[in-house]
């Protein structure tokens, strides 16, 4: 499994551990090379029974890279 971690800006919610599900409707718009830094921005979509699921777009120097829907799973720290 891969493991993510995300820091929600302006969120009092905090996540210790979270997991992929799924990723539906990836679109790649570019070809990433060794080197560039690719930048995450995910929007939250909802959430339910442990799962999230965000909208993200991946972009390369402002250029949009690829974008798909993805869910993850979570625990809350107890």
């Amino acid at each position: 499994a891969y493991e993510i971690s995300c820091s929600l800006v302006g969120s009092d919610m905090c996540i210790r551990d979270s997991y992929f599900a799924s990723i539906d409707n990836a679109r790649f718009k570019r070809v990433v090379i060794p080197g560039d830094q690719l930048r995450f921005e995910c929007t939250f979509l909802r959430e339910k029974l442990g799962m999230i699921k965000m909208h993200c777009d991946a972009t390369v120097d402002g250029q949009l890279a690829a974008c798909a829907d993805m869910m993850c799973s979570y625990r809350s720290p107890k």
